[in-house]
């Protein structure tokens, strides 16, 4: 699972990185495209003005073939006068007349000529007037052909990295895809695992469910058998007839009693803060509930060590119990029965007189041998017994059970 999750965050994680570069990306497409649509609106009035300047230009170019035909049309209308003058010069004869004609066709042709040169005089400023719009047009042409170029080597650069932008988000868009095929694939895999992982979380809580009761069960006959022997214990005393030991007895019950309430209250509160702690695991006092539980933890382990200790105590006085109890009983056992008496006594002999003398001294020490025992036991009985009570008035190994 931890390897699945690592998994997951990494191909998480290179997602959102590829999800900004895309987002780069059409950002920076846009940008290219209001560029685009910047520069077609300015190359909208250049084409126009260029395509009136165009027709501006075929206008004058017209104008002047017009002129120019008009003035050949008149230079041969000339000549042919001069032709037609020449003819008839030669076949006149009179010299007046020929003066007279002379005169009057140098007149016309003078005014005619002054009329030509001032047409012609007009229609060659009318001319240079054009040439020079022409020649401006030109330059104007020429720089909005230049600037047009660079219009469009920039719209070239712009749709080739248009291009190359579409490219890379075709690329991203598979490269994506294939992100989603993962994730997807890996969300299944998650899914799976996460089920697998509920149905042991309800085996574990299950199986530690029936641990608590088989805990709780053997708890609760160690405690029956504990007072089963607790109470034959107390029935042994009574018949026995000891008060003070049917006192220490019943004491001890008693702060058995206390100490198993005392651990049952303490393991139903922490039942209960591991159960708060769970249902407010995800709440705003979390961190205080940790801390609580916490100190509570604490207070456990310091309760569970001290009542390990005076289960120690308790077993090690039970044992001590139990040996002087031993020792109870064996005083209270008869005494054995007397050895038989000793045959009666020979005739005194000078061989067997020494003999007779040390059998009898050896009947009487292993007399007061006896005799001596008997009353050592019964003053180690009654120590161990005054110790015992001693201890139990004290509270030396009882008190401070929690």
């Amino acid at each position: 699972l931890s390897s699945v999750a690592d998994t997951y965050e990494d191909v998480f994680v290179k997602y959102r990185a590829c999800q900004e570069d895309r987002g780069k990306l059409i950002r920076a497409k846009t940008s290219l495209e209001d560029k685009f649509e910047d520069l077609t609106k300015l190359l909208e009035p250049v084409w126009k003005e260029y395509q009136f300047l165009k027709a501006k230009y075929q206008i004058e170019s017209d104008c002047r073939q017009e002129a120019e035909k008009y003035a050949s049309k008149v230079t041969k209308e000339n000549k042919e006068l001069r032709r037609k003058s020449q003819d008839l010069l030669s076949k006149l004869d009179l010299n007046t007349d020929l003066r007279v004609f002379e005169i009057d066709i140098e007149k016309e042709d003078g005014g005619q000529q002054n009329e030509d040169s001032e047409e012609r005089i007009h229609y060659q400023n009318q001319l240079e007037d054009l040439q020079n719009k022409v020649a401006e047009m030109k330059l104007k042409n020429n720089e909005l052909q230049e600037e047009q170029n660079n219009r469009e080597e920039e719209n070239r650069e712009t749709k080739e990295r248009l291009v190359t932008v579409e490219k890379d988000n075709k690329e991203m868009k598979g490269a994506l895809k294939q992100y989603r095929e993962t994730l997807e694939e890996f969300r299944r895999v998650y899914e799976s695992s996460y089920e697998e992982y509920e149905d042991i979380r309800k085996k574990y809580n299950e199986e530690r469910q029936c641990r608590n009761e088989a805990e709780q069960y053997a708890k609760k006959l160690h405690h029956e058998t504990e007072v089963i022997k607790r109470q034959s214990r107390i029935l042994l005393c009574q018949d026995f007839g000891d008060e003070r030991l049917q006192k220490a007895l019943d004491d001890i019950e008693l702060l058995n009693r206390e100490l198993l309430e005392l651990k049952d209250e303490k393991e139903k509160e922490v039942t209960s803060l591991k159960a708060e702690i769970e249902l407010y695991k995800s709440s705003e006092g979390n961190i205080k509930l940790i801390k609580k539980n916490k100190e509570l933890e604490e207070q456990n382990n310091s309760l569970e060590n001290n009542l390990v200790q005076q289960r120690e105590q308790y077993e090690s006085l039970s044992k001590k119990y139990s040996d002087l109890e031993k020792i109870y009983e064996d005083s209270k056992r008869p005494p054995p029965p007397p050895p038989p008496p000793p045959p009666p006594p020979l005739p005194p002999q000078n061989s067997k007189g020494f003999l007779a003398r040390w059998k009898k001294k050896k009947a009487r020490v292993s007399k007061t041998e006896e005799e001596n025992t008997t009353t050592v036991k019964e003053d180690l009985h009654k120590k161990a017994l005054e110790e015992m009570m001693s201890r139990i008035r004290d509270g030396r190994g009882l008190t401070g059970s929690k």
